[in-house]
């Protein structure tokens, strides 16, 4: 169990000490001297951003089959009976999931997709009508939302919170892009925040899929519907 205990707890640091990095070394790039600037690049930037927050609620609503893309672990079988959503139905999950109006939706799923919403419709405003707050304020804002976001596992277990921890990791990896755009403006540092927001997402799904192993790692009754994919359980599917 120890073992266990101690592979999950890297994982987590594994994927969380690179994405504050990454996120603190965005400002340090912010304040550099500024790289080539071309024509339209807001506006492709913006685009290709864009085109990042449609894959997040892409990962939002179909968590199983994208982690099958970012993981070696064949992808096992998370619909039908037995199952709220991804989430196995136990008690184990229940902070992972919110009832709303008769419906049992994933907390973190949810959180993503509203998310990756707004941060669309910031991204596309923000082209238009420029954030009017100092660019270095705006940018350590952003910073420290999808910093929160993404150590939401050690703050929490409070599934509304869990929700809205995800929408700040979202909106805030939008606001932090607008605001190293403003400070900066160079191609490099537009090309680094979105190859930035990509890892995160990737880091994101990793940290779910690492806190699912453990929690179905440390139960005493494991099952056919459990995440650890070691105890020569039917859990994978073809």
């Amino acid at each position: 169990m120890a073992q266990r205990e101690n592979g999950g707890k890297g994982r987590y640091i594994g994927s969380v000490a690179p994405s504050l990095a990454g996120l603190t070394l965005l400002i340090g790039l912010s304040l550099g001297y500024p790289s080539l600037i071309f024509p339209f690049q807001s506006e492709v930037s913006t685009l290709v951003f864009i085109v990042i927050c449609v894959l997040g609620a892409l990962a939002g609503q179909y968590p199983s089959q994208i982690r099958g893309l970012t993981s070696k672990t064949p992808r096992r079988d998370e619909v039908g009976p037995g199952f709220f959503g991804h989430h196995p139905s136990c008690g184990r999950f229940d902070t992972h999931v919110l009832k709303f109006r008769g419906k049992v939706l994933c907390a973190g799923c949810t959180g993503l997709t509203i998310g990756a919403v707004a941060a669309a419709m910031i991204s596309v405003y923000a082209l238009f009508y420029p954030i009017q707050a100092p660019a270095l304020i705006t940018l350590v804002i952003g910073v420290m939302l999808a910093g929160i976001g993404i150590i939401q596992y050690s703050l929490s277990r409070e599934p509304r919170i869990h929700l809205v921890l995800n929408v700040a990791l979202v909106t805030g990896v939008a606001v932090a892009r607008i605001g190293a755009s403003q400070l900066n403006g160079g191609i490099a540092v537009d090309a680094y925040a979105l190859a930035l927001s990509i890892y995160l997402i990737i880091a994101r799904i990793d940290l779910s899929s690492g806190d699912h192993e453990a929690i179905c790692g440390s139960c005493p009754n494991p099952c056919e519907r459990s995440y650890v994919t070691n105890r020569n359980l039917s859990i994978i599917d073809d």
